[in-house]
């Protein structure tokens, strides 16, 4: 019996991976993961496919696909960074104008969730204000709130609680910058440059988790790159171990080489393709005997195969697959929802309590800042106020 019990855990152990609906990849996903559980691919400067890779805007360009074909691919993550040219929302990656409206963009992240209905996106947003004049970075607030507010039927409320069952047929937007009658989604706040280093992802409510984030861009010094591929499988391993609500932003994605022209310095498309290479490869390797939540994953040339671009999305899908199937683990985990206090207050109509079980309030309509640090039990759920 054993003898049979062994051949026929080798026979699974060696079963080929599943082939992937790249369309609808996440429909398999267990209902109640949580948000904070998930392996998701993203593209980095999502909409930059049609800039030049020549010249000194030549890194400008990180993407081989639009933004249509990396959702075919697999890609679920999009980085966009819109700015307002007087008239209208003009995706930007530094000074480069990539010709796609922002309009377009979403409305094509749409689309494809009226397609496909149990999928779910993310969009992590900046404020690209390189190109604009003060009067335009003024009105970019304004802009851009009337048309998220448009659109919102489509955007998820941030909270610390998400599940699959909560995302589908959403976008996450996850936005840098703060605009008119926002958030739609949550607000990311915190942070550095260049560096490893953790934020705070905010909703309407207060609520908020941390996002730890790896974002070493410029690696054009000598040892920087290899110090960015260990920083890549450090952020790796605290994902998978992590049994904490918190988020991982990691990015595949910068450049390690520079040239100068006539005294101006400037990254060069070859730097972002050896840095591509070097760290789509360095994760893949990296990933070959783990399993587990990745986080969130920005990658340069996401599905162009010679960056391993395909490779990286596929282990992705497949590890939030695994993740997925093993859902269970996180059941027993304690969520502490933390709230910040200088948010607007909290509009859940439901007792509120202490630990030892004592009801502070029978609707919760006060304001955060009026409530004790510490932790609470509201609409059944804990939340800390730090």
């Amino acid at each position: 019996m054993k003898r049979h019990l062994l051949l026929l855990s080798l026979f699974i152990f060696l079963l080929p991976i599943r082939a992937i609906d790249y369309l609808n990849w996440m429909q398999a996903l267990d209902d109640n993961l949580f948000l904070s559980r998930l392996s998701i691919p993203g593209a980095h400067d999502a909409a930059t496919s049609n800039c030049s890779s020549s010249g000194l805007t030549g890194s400008a360009h990180t993407q081989t696909y639009t933004i249509a074909q990396q959702l075919a691919l697999g890609v679920r993550m999009f980085d966009l960074r819109p700015a307002w040219n007087g008239s209208d929302m003009i995706i930007y990656h530094g000074i480069i104008n990539t010709k796609v409206k922002f309009s377009d963009a979403f409305s094509t992240l749409c689309d494809f969730l009226d397609a496909h209905p149990q999928e779910f996106l993310f969009v992590i947003m900046r404020h690209e204000d390189d190109s604009e004049s003060d009067n335009q970075k003024s009105e970019w607030p304004t802009q851009m709130g009337q048309y998220l507010k448009d659109v919102k039927q489509y955007i998820v409320n941030f909270s610390p609680l998400l599940k699959v069952k909560n995302l589908r047929g959403k976008i996450l937007l996850m936005s840098r910058n703060t605009y008119e009658g926002g958030p739609y989604g949550g607000y990311l706040s915190g942070g550095g440059d260049n560096s490893v280093y953790d934020r705070k992802l905010t909703g309407r409510s207060g609520t908020y988790m941390t996002m730890s984030t790896q974002d070493m861009y410029d690696v054009t010094e000598s040892g920087q790159l290899e110090q960015k591929v260990n920083a890549i499988k450090t952020m790796l391993a605290n994902s998978i171990k992590d049994r904490k609500n918190c988020l991982y932003l990691n990015h595949a994605s910068g450049y390690s080489k520079k040239n100068s022209i006539f005294g101006i310095t400037f990254s060069t498309y070859e730097g972002v393709q050896e840095c591509a290479r070097t760290c789509n490869k360095a994760i893949i390797d990296y990933m070959q005997d783990k399993s587990g939540p990745m986080g969130f994953v920005m990658m340069d040339f996401a599905g162009d195969d010679e960056y391993q671009g395909q490779e990286l999305i596929d282990l992705i899908i497949n590890n939030c697959h695994n993740t997925s199937i093993q859902y269970q683990e996180q059941q027993d985990a304690i969520i502490e929802v933390k709230v910040d206090k200088t948010a607007s207050p909290i509009d859940e109509k439901a007792a509120v309590y202490d630990l030892s079980g004592r009801k502070i309030n029978s609707k919760f309509s006060i304001f955060n800042s009026q409530l004790k640090n510490g932790l609470f039990v509201i609409d059944g759920q804990k939340r800390l106020f730090p």
